[in-house]
């Protein structure tokens, strides 16, 4: 009796375990993208004059920017004229989320993010943070009226904690109501993300190796299921 009593409790503190692993690991999405940055203790409202980013692994670092007048029109015109249609809508918000990348990276040392997690350096973001910042870059967007045919939702996930866990900033179509993931992660810092169907993302999606990657106008992402 004894012995059963013993292998049941190490059953329930194995099991217990992995329920904890499970609702942790690398996962960040928790209703809306608000309560993301909540979450981080971050600026749930960012604006161009005010706004938070991770600046390292899991978003255990926050940096509190702004960016000046003359930066912001770069990335403002990246909309103008106003884009056609949304497949359109979504190449010109990737150029944008890469200059936003770009920007912040000279202001927060994550300029020499890798791909990845290749470095795994200072300045290295992981997946966490490569969503909640993009996710802060597409509220700057949303909250300037920039999007048209856009709303921004909340990070998602795939994987679970021991089995390749990943997360991705979202992307919803306004009229048909897909959504897309914009993941940042693959690639360095400044470079175009990755957009594309959000259930292909979560089904494994991965872009092809660098060398066969299309050109950066394009946008694909490799796999020609891009924008």
């Amino acid at each position: 009796m004894e012995e059963e009593l013993k292998a049941l409790m190490r059953h329930m503190w194995c099991a217990s375990v992995l329920i904890c692993f499970g609702l942790t690991g690398c996962g960040v999405k928790d209703g809306t993208v608000q309560s993301v940055l909540r979450k981080y203790d971050m600026n749930d409202s960012p604006k161009v004059a005010a706004f938070d980013v991770c600046g390292g692994f899991g978003c255990t670092v926050k940096h509190s920017l702004v960016l000046d007048e003359a930066q912001w029109r770069n990335v403002s015109e990246l909309f103008f004229p106003r884009a056609i249609d949304a497949a359109e809508e979504r190449c010109r918000i990737a150029r944008a989320v890469a200059l936003l990348e770009y920007l912040v990276g000279e202001k927060n040392g994550t300029a020499q993010d890798a791909p990845r997690n290749d470095l795994a350096g200072a300045g290295q973001l992981d997946c966490i943070a490569e969503s909640v910042n993009t996710s802060v870059y597409l509220l700057m967007l949303q909250g300037s009226g920039l999007l048209n045919y856009h709303v921004v939702g909340a990070p998602e996930r795939r994987g679970t904690f021991i089995f390749y866990p990943h997360n991705t900033a979202i992307l919803v179509e306004r009229d048909s109501g897909q959504a897309f993931a914009v993941d940042s992660w693959f690639r360095e810092n400044g470079a175009l993300p990755a957009v594309v169907p959000v259930q292909l993302w979560k089904d494994g999606w991965r872009p092809v190796p660098q060398a066969e990657q299309p050109e950066a106008h394009d946008n694909t992402a490799g796999e020609g299921h891009g924008v």
